[in-house]
């Protein structure tokens, strides 16, 4: 379906521009010759049906390769630039990868560890791994498999299909009411769930022009969306942060914003107020996964400002104890959804178990639902200090830490402790003079 979109719009609205590929303009003809070129590529080097590699910064060619991949039946592998040689390899040899594409300036990490290069085409190199093709854990939908770090820090491939994205995409598009008039502007990888269903394929599918810069910069980023009129933004929490610190003076950059999404990591009180004051804009903060996709969004910052929103679409939520028993409203406890956008399975299966449970999704986060349906994220459960039975968040902690007078910097971790089983420890930078009994005073008070 998202090929087949996306295809048409290549077709209907062919002299419009598709994508701003670090200042490259595609139209959406152009677009669509790009697409079938590498559907030609991928047929004289792929099995029927074997996966392939994509290790490809934000580009024309990562989402010109994913599109080709999705008509020919092929799922993709979708690899951090960032990742280490080791992880790589890993993730290929899991994922039963025998081809890998990436730029040149990956090419040398793929030689390394063992990669033969079997041809360039363009701006691409294609190398190929001797590693046994198994066919058994993919099925005829499956459209790629993202990575996310597991519970003990193994990698597991979260596979999810063209009808759970699809479904995203178009949900997503109707709470937001994004359309064929939007300019989005993406800083997230294009590897990560956040970057791109939203940022990238949903542009690409209503008909938008998407916005690409090879890397973010503060200034950069303002640039581009004073130029190119951004309506819509997609940054992480830090990207933010930065943006912020650099003060700028003329709002006037900003007057094109309508929606403004943060996703990766929880978003402060002071971010979303400062990029307020500096913009004119409230920062909509987006939950979601690698095995879920966006599972909430917040339409109403200014009303609820700690949270991270209510469901998107048919998305359920609950929140249970310790012993998965469902409590209230209001009750601070483990966050579960429930939704046909999750994954299909991990490339691990042994471990599908231990993240969904009667079609529940659990991932670690601590939290909790009000009486109007918006949730709330306080932090993972394995960052919460556990002293004497009683869950401390440390999020909290370093939040009234920082009032002080005096405080520059808090970071709050557990200490192992005989009678408590653990107590809690804050590090601080200080400015001026500030002393531990006064510092404990107010956390007391």
């Amino acid at each position: 379906m998202i090929y087949r979109v996306i295809m048409e719009n290549t077709k209907s609205i062919p002299n419009k521009i598709a994508l701003i590929d670090n200042g490259e303009e595609i139209s959406y003809s152009a677009l669509g010759v790009a697409i079938q070129d590498m559907e030609t590529e991928l047929l004289a080097l792929l099995d029927e049906r074997e996966p392939i590699g994509i290790c490809l910064r934000n580009s024309a060619e990562f989402l010109a390769c994913l599109c080709a991949s999705d008509k020919l039946k092929h799922p993709a592998l979708l690899l951090s630039v960032g990742f280490r040689r080791n992880e790589i390899l890993c993730h290929l040899e899991n994922a039963h990868a025998r081809f890998v594409v990436c730029f040149e300036e990956m090419s040398k990490v793929f030689e390394e560890i063992g990669g033969v290069l079997v041809k360039k085409y363009g701006k691409l190199y294609f190398f190929k791994f001797e590693i046994e093709l198994d066919l058994t854990k993919y099925e005829e939908d499956d459209y790629f498999c993202q990575l996310t770090s597991g519970s003990q820090g193994e990698s597991k491939g979260a596979i999810r299909t063209k009808q759970q994205v699809w479904k995203e995409i178009q949900e997503t598009t109707e709470m937001l009411g994004v359309d064929e008039n939007d300019m989005f502007l993406t800083m997230p990888p294009l590897s990560h769930s956040y970057g791109l269903i939203f940022g990238a394929l949903t542009p690409l599918c209503i008909g938008a022009t998407l916005v690409m810069e090879k890397q973010f910069t503060a200034d950069g980023t303002v640039n581009a969306i004073s130029k190119h009129h951004i309506t819509t933004l997609i940054l992480v929490p830090f990207m933010y942060e930065l943006i912020i610190n650099k003060k700028y003076k003329d709002k006037s950059a900003f007057s094109s914003l309508r929606i403004c999404l943060s996703a990766g990591a929880i978003l402060t009180e002071k971010v979303i107020l400062g990029f307020y004051e500096l913009s004119g804009s409230y920062i909509n903060s987006d939950y979601g996964s690698t095995e879920s996709g966006v599972m909430c969004i917040n339409v109403d910052p200014i009303n609820k400002l700690d949270s991270v929103g209510r469901s998107v679409g048919d998305r359920k939520f609950r929140v249970v104890d310790e012993d998965g028993n469902v409590i209230g409203n209001n009750e601070i406890g483990r966050v579960q959804t429930r939704s046909k956008c999750n994954l299909r399975c991990y490339l691990y299966p042994e471990m599908f178990n231990e993240t969904i449970q009667d079609g529940w999704l659990s991932l670690g986060d601590i939290g909790y639902l009000d009486d109007e349906g918006y949730v709330y994220i306080l932090g993972r459960a394995k960052n919460f200090i556990n002293v004497g039975g009683e869950k401390v968040d440390p999020a909290e902690v370093e939040k009234v830490i920082m009032e002080i007078p005096g405080v520059k910097e808090v970071v709050v971790v557990g200490k192992n402790s005989d009678t408590y089983g653990q107590i809690v420890k804050a590090v601080i930078v200080k400015e001026g003079e500030l002393n531990k009994p006064q510092i404990a005073q107010y956390c007391l008070n």
